[in-house]
């Protein structure tokens, strides 16, 4: 039969393990968050200063229309790709050059994949999170554990959700190297 310490130190054990990895996780996710800003970014620049024969950059239009439009395009979100969408259509320019579409569809894929990123990011951090206070409060009742007949029932849900939380991360991980 085990004995608290043995309890202690499996539960604490597990919540440091998972604790570090969802920092090394977020961390890993927050570099690529970086890159694919940057990468958006770019790609907005690049669209909005293109030089076209005869005709001024798509930037120096839309300032001449609505300083406004330039923030809401510079924002990472889907709705500023539909802003600029408008803004190319509504001042003609994707009938001067069919690259302001393969540009379109490049920003709209670096943005899913940013959201896509953001979003799993944030809910494995808060899976994560509730898993590592779970493990503290059993750390905290782990003399009453060891006391009860439910003791091995505890210690099997603890390893399984430990199981489904790696495997969530590896999951994350794939994600972020693809």
């Amino acid at each position: 039969m085990p004995d608290s310490n043995i309890l202690v130190v499996l539960f604490s054990t597990i919540a440091s393990i998972v604790a570090a990895l969802t920092g090394l996780i977020g961390a890993f996710a927050t570099f690529k968050l970086q890159k694919l800003e940057t990468k958006l970014d770019f790609l907005k620049d690049y669209t909005l200063h293109k030089d076209l024969k005869e005709k001024q950059t798509l930037n120096h239009k839309i300032r001449e229309h609505s300083y406004i439009s330039i923030r809401e395009i510079y924002v990472h979100n889907l709705e500023a790709i539909d802003v600029l969408r408008k803004c190319i259509k509504e001042f003609d320019y994707h009938n001067h050059s069919k690259e302001y579409t393969y540009d379109l569809e490049n920003i709209t894929n670096f943005q899913h994949q940013y959201d896509k990123i953001k979003n799993i990011t944030r809910v494995e951090f808060l899976k994560s999170l509730l898993f590592v206070v779970l493990n503290i409060i059993a750390l905290l009742f782990a003399n009453a554990i060891l006391n009860t007949s439910w003791l091995w029932v505890f210690i099997c849900i603890d390893l399984i959700v430990l199981i489904y939380t790696f495997s969530l991360f590896f999951k994350q991980l794939k994600l972020l190297m693809s």
